[in-house]
């Protein structure tokens, strides 16, 4: 976009280094804060942007809401021609979709990445804040292991995609979130939003298979949840319910040399389970149902 690009400098201390991507006329970019002297990520777009207003407001209520899981917004700010919002910076980060592409991921990290991105939309909720914009590059996992949501209510305000009813956005962050959960498990994306690094669901016969129809080892619960939620239009009416379905998990990552095997049929032996030290569990959900809030 015209006024930005490597080593562009915005509101006298953000120094742009890389574009991370782009998309609905916005441009994300790693940046240095010289002021700070850290690492931030810029959400840079138009000030004639037709959303630009509502990225601004949106930004603002995001950034009273603190939550270690979400990635945070620090800063905003117009220059001549071109509107920023400043993020967290999340140096060497990376997508569930680009940690699952080819081979999907053990399935108790796929529990924890989805679990405390649940909890972190939860508590956006409760706010009445949403996602909206959920794809395989809007959860990521830290060189440190943690899980951090990007986007929240900023991808959609620029997608002019910021007025759903409450119910409606927070149903939608729901399949989102199994969305995301089906990926980790399977290396594919199964909705027809953006796929980031992977590849779309094969639909024989114009149906989606349930996880465990195209990889081994998928636990039963996360399966039912797929199939319930993506196939059979049922499932969690909010990222909460998501967090109590799938709770508890582990509360460190969960690595291993060799992921599930994908693209295996479901009639195939199974492969032998991946070794796991038993670990200290977190993010059980509130067994009580919380009242939706007023639409944002």
């Amino acid at each position: 976009m015209d006024g930005v690009g490597p080593g562009t400098v915005l509101g006298g201390r953000y120094q742009l280094a890389e574009r991370l991507g782009s998309a609905d006329g916005g441009e994300r970019w790693g940046a240095h804060d010289d002021h700070l002297r850290r690492d931030v990520t810029i959400l840079a777009f138009s000030v004639d942007h037709p959303q630009a207003s509502a990225v601004r407001d949106i930004a603002l209520k995001v950034s009273l809401l603190d939550h270690q899981h979400l990635a945070r917004v620090l800063d905003a700010g117009d220059e001549p021609g071109v509107a920023y919002v400043v993020e967290e910076g999340l140096p060497e980060a990376r997508s569930l979709g680009a940690l699952a592409r080819g081979v999907g991921l053990p399935a108790a990290e796929v529990r924890r990445l989805v679990g405390e991105a649940a909890l972190a939309l939860e508590a956006a909720r409760k706010r009445g804040l949403h996602h909206r914009m959920l794809t395989p590059d809007s959860v990521v996992r830290t060189r440190g292991g943690e899980v951090k949501v990007v986007g929240l209510g900023t991808d959609a305000a620029l997608a002019g995609r910021d007025d759903a009813p409450a119910a409606d956005a927070s149903r939608g962050d729901a399949i989102g979130l199994t969305a995301l959960a089906y990926a980790g498990l399977t290396g594919a994306w199964p909705l027809d939003t953006p796929a980031g690094a992977l590849p779309r669901a094969q639909r024989p016969g114009g149906t989606l298979p349930a996880p465990s129809e195209v990889a081994v080892n998928v636990p039963a619960d996360l399966d039912a949840l797929c199939r319930q939620t993506l196939i059979d239009g049922a499932g969690p009416a909010t990222p909460g319910e998501l967090a109590a379905r799938i709770a508890p998990w582990s509360s460190e990552p969960v690595l291993a040399e060799a992921s599930p095997s994908v693209g295996a049929a479901a009639t195939d032996a199974p492969a032998p389970p991946l070794p796991e030290e038993p670990r200290p569990v977190t993010g059980v959900a509130p067994a009580a149902p919380v009242e939706e809030p007023a639409d944002a």
